[in-house]
Parts: C-alpha cells; sequence; structure tokens
C-alpha cells in the first residue's frame, strides 16, 4: 500500500467503505500490536542477555579469586621450599 502525506492518506481512508475503513483499522491495530510485541520480545531477550553477562562475569570474578589465592599460595609456600630445595642441591654439588 502505498502511503502519501497524512492529508491524502485521511482523504483515501474516507473514501472507502465503512467495511474497508474498518478491516483497515483492524489491520492497522494488528500491524501496531506485532510492533509492541517484537519491542517486548526484544526487551526481553535484552534482559536475559544482561542475566547472563552477570551470570558469567561473576563465575569470572569468582575464578579470579581462586586463581589469585592460588598464586598466593604458591609464592608464599611453595616458592621458598623450592630455594631451600636449590640451595641444598647446589651446596651438594658444590661439595662434590
Amino acid at each position: 500500500m502505498e502511503r502519501g502525506t497524512a492529508g491524502q492518506e485521511l482523504e483515501r481512508f474516507e473514501a472507502l467503505p465503512l467495511d474497508a475503513k474498518l478491516r483497515e483499522i483492524w489491520l492497522g491495530g494488528r500491524e501496531t500490536n506485532g510492533s509492541v510485541a517484537r519491542a517486548l520480545r526484544e526487551i526481553e531477550e535484552g534482559r536475559l542477555a544482561r542475566q547472563e553477562i552477570v551470570f558469567r562475569v561473576t563465575r569470572l570474578e569468582r575464578y579470579w579469586t581462586q586463581m589469585t589465592a592460588i598464586g598466593a599460595f604458591v609464592v608464599l609456600v611453595v616458592a621458598p621450599a623450592m630455594m631451600a630445595l636449590i640451595d641444598v642441591l647446589m651446596r651438594a654439588l658444590l661439595r662434590a
């Protein structure tokens, strides 16, 4: 359906018989409702996507915290033990 200015559209609409006017009003309402439904679907999809992002970021933060704790453990506990072992081995090599 070709669209013109608002005045031309009104003149075309007023020239229609009553059943055609009612059909056009009904179709226009369906088109509007479809647009509203589509917009509501997009809003809901955006909300779900946001929830998924929040969930993933939370998991990533938890993972990062765990890896930081493991790293701190390695630096504070394992590294000094490794240094002591290396020191013992070096002394044994120097004596031999």
